[in-house]
């Protein structure tokens, strides 16, 4: 099946109208702008748009998220807080979740970076944790290794 065959049934398999090029003379196709004589016609195949509109478009859009406001981006996050607020995960995705973050390093901060954060934070006023304050911690992480133990053993 040659390519005017297949152009044309595709076309007529998706309901477009075809619309056939004329063999044309070299005279005639001289006539014809280059673009127009390169392809048989679908209705949405074949075309691009123009430099001037590309750029027309570009302009538009920069121009749109130009003008959102700080309060307008802070009400679309809390219309999509909103909308994530109450949802369940399954066990399982919550599972696949885990076991994509196990072995990932937390935080990006490089050692120099985290020197220097030490450094900084040191001498700080805080209070340290008392002895039963420490204790609940320690059962809390023991719970979580525990829990992504019996995940990764479910999968």
């Amino acid at each position: 099946m040659n390519t005017y065959n297949l152009s044309k049934s595709l076309c007529e398999s998706f309901g477009m109208s075809f619309y056939e090029t004329p063999e044309l003379s070299d005279q005639e196709l001289n006539k014809i702008p280059e673009d127009i004589t390169t392809s048989n016609w679908c209705d949405g195949f074949n075309y691009s748009h123009s430099e001037e509109t590309k750029r027309k478009m570009s302009e538009s859009q920069k121009l749109r998220h130009a003008k959102s406001s700080e309060e307008q981006k802070h009400q679309l996050r809390e219309r999509m807080s909103r909308t994530n607020k109450g949802r369940t995960l399954s066990l399982e995705t919550k599972a696949k979740m885990a076991l994509a973050k196990l072995g990932k390093a937390r935080g990006s901060h490089s050692e120099e970076h985290k020197a220097k954060l030490s450094k900084a934070l040191k001498g700080r006023p805080g209070k340290p944790f008392t002895e039963e304050h420490k204790a609940k911690i320690s059962k809390s992480l023991k719970k979580a290794k525990m829990r992504k133990s019996l995940i990764s053993l479910e999968l």
